[in-house]
């Protein structure tokens, strides 16, 4: 049987498809106390900013008939379908996490909390073929390799993660690190915090080369001249220098969360603004508002 997890007063058996625990889209409106389809329509809305495979699964009848059986038949289960039968969509985290940025009501914080700390928890880790890791662990192993880092350089942690799994401390480490950077760019609300994090790296940094221009205005304020391209490279520099969470953008796509974010961004600090057009190619200007020594 799955394990059963209470989130909010409901009992609820956590569903896993090929190994990653998985919750369709009625099961969101049940434990949103959502009215039917709503993440259905979310989800249909947003569909082609997600990808199959990853944020979510379009399962077979066959093979979900088999994958929530046991969960229907569970008498306090929220009620996943009725006669359905056609393919389902199920979320992964990742999904899961990004539908549920449209639900900005206090209910759906809390869900969110504990659906992220309990329902798609993974305790278990697996060791694959010498090739490659395939590593699945709780942030909270991340948050322990953290601390480990002030003391005993940092692999007290791992080293018994080590001894079970056979994997390299130096591999684990670095799955950690993927893990952690994943998880804060798909919590709501964090993109413009990190954005922020990187604009302000970039204005006090040493590294020489970025390929923008840095300079301070009359007003004495630090600002960042670059088009978006370029841009893109030189928050690659000073994050893997700084060790801020992996950027998972293009040129266009960090374009467009610059400009999604713009009143966000200002809130903290920077101003974007388009300085001018040259050939075509725009450059914008971001003002760090605050006066740095």
């Amino acid at each position: 049987m799955n394990q059963i997890i209470n989130i909010n007063g409901k009992a609820i058996e956590q569903i896993n498809y090929k190994g990653v625990p998985v919750i369709n889209l009625p099961m969101v409106d049940e434990l949103h106390e959502r009215r039917k389809k709503t993440a259905t329509n979310a989800f249909n809305r947003n569909k082609k900013k997600l990808i199959e495979g990853e944020d979510y699964f379009l399962v077979p009848k066959d093979e979900w008939k088999t994958l929530i059986r046991s969960h229907e038949m569970r008498p306090d289960q929220p009620k996943t379908i009725s006669k359905y039968g056609g393919d389902m969509v199920f979320l992964s985290e990742t999904g899961y996490v990004m539908l549920i940025k449209v639900f900005d009501d206090d209910l759906s914080w809390q869900i969110y909390r504990l659906m992220v700390k309990g329902y798609f928890t993974q305790r278990t880790m697996v060791s694959a073929s010498p090739q490659k890791h395939d590593i699945k662990m709780t942030i909270d192993i991340g948050r322990l390799a953290k601390q480990a880092d002030a003391h005993l350089d940092g692999k007290a942690s791992l080293r018994l993660l080590n001894h079970l799994t056979g994997i390299p401390v130096n591999d684990l480490v670095s799955e950690i690190e993927i893990k952690e950077s994943a998880t804060l760019l798909t919590q709501p609300g964090k993109e413009a915090e990190i954005l922020a994090s990187y604009l302000f790296a970039l204005v006090n940094t040493d590294i020489k080369e970025l390929g923008i221009e840095i300079s301070t205005d009359a007003d004495g304020r630090n600002y960042i001249l670059a088009r978006t391209t370029e841009l893109l490279e030189a928050m690659k520099i000073v994050g893997k220098a700084n060790r801020l969470p992996k950027l998972d953008y293009d040129a266009n796509g960090l374009g467009r969360m610059l400009a999604k974010l713009a009143p966000e961004l200002e809130n903290l600090g920077w101003r974007r603004q388009l300085e001018r057009i040259i050939s075509g190619q725009r450059y914008y200007q971001y003002t760090c508002l605050e006066i740095l020594n």
